[in-house]
């Protein structure tokens, strides 16, 4: 009884060996290493990308490599100068466009006005204090260097000085402001080792509209204009978290001649800010 009972034992063990290696489940006995097998079952789930048990290990790496998807800032300088892959890209050379948003602010120096100033008709020059301006863009990141981007930007200076003949006569009261609609196009020179630090230059052209009511010693100033404008500007920036950079930039910033004055609108800009991506 003993002797069968042993002998059912071992024909029902080497049955189920046999099922399970037949099955993939189960390591054969042959000598031959994982990458000399020929005969290894893959069915349609591994072939779609998902994980079979049957799957050989030396191949589980290269499927994990091909199926990583960095997040936006992870390796910021990797990717051969392409810091901002997107979720649904696998590196920036796809073309993928990561969209982001810039919040700044900073200083604003405008430049002394001319105009012809009371009634008299005589030529003189306004000049301002240091202001201040505010902005925002919207744009997307595309290829490894390049994005666009739409931002309006307002600025605001107070009045300084009359001007006459290059000296200063009296004060100026009142404010000029001017309100922009840009289309910019930036370049990141990410080739360029300034260690944590990435530069960029860029440029844009669009609309602006300038309103001023200044009282000079030599009589009212007033402006109410929309014109062209054109900007350019360089910075360097640094990625604080895995979706946010800090920048710095100069900006000058330049419109068409301004209706009731002899001059243009011409600013420089200190700007700080950040630009968050997704």
């Amino acid at each position: 009884m003993l002797k069968n009972l042993i002998a059912i034992t071992i024909v029902m063990t080497t049955a189920s060996v046999a099922m399970a290696q037949h099955a993939g489940y189960y390591p054969q006995t042959s000598r031959s290493t994982i990458s000399d097998r020929q005969d290894v079952p893959v069915i349609t789930a591994a072939a779609a990308g998902r994980r079979t048990l049957d799957e050989p290990v030396a191949d589980q790496a290269q499927h994990q490599a091909a199926n990583h998807h960095p997040h936006v800032g992870e390796n910021y300088f990797g990717h051969n100068g392409c810091g901002h892959s997107c979720d649904s890209c696998y590196s920036c050379d796809t073309g993928c466009a990561c969209r982001y948003a810039r919040f700044f602010g900073g200083w604003n120096l405008a430049d002394d006005m001319g105009a012809t100033l009371g009634t008299a008709q005589l030529p003189g020059e306004v000049s301002f204090n240091e202001g201040w301006l505010l902005g925002t863009a919207l744009g997307v990141q595309f290829g490894r260097n390049w994005r666009r981007e739409i931002e309006f930007t307002y600025r605001h200076n107070s009045g300084d000085q009359t001007l006459f003949g290059g000296q200063a006569i009296g004060p100026v009261d009142g404010s000029i402001q001017a309100y922009s609609l840009m289309g910019n196009l930036v370049y990141e020179m990410n080739n360029l080792n300034l260690g944590a630090l990435r530069p960029y230059v860029g440029g844009g052209i669009g609309i602006v509209f300038v309103n001023a009511n200044l009282n000079t010693i030599m009589g009212p100033l007033a402006i109410n204009d929309t014109t062209g404008g054109f900007q350019g500007f360089t910075g360097v920036e640094r990625q604080i978290s895995s979706n946010a950079r800090a920048f710095a930039e100069y900006r000058y910033f330049l419109t068409s001649r301004i209706s009731g004055t002899d001059d243009n609108y011409a600013a420089h800009g200190i700007i700080f800010g950040l630009h968050f991506s997704r």
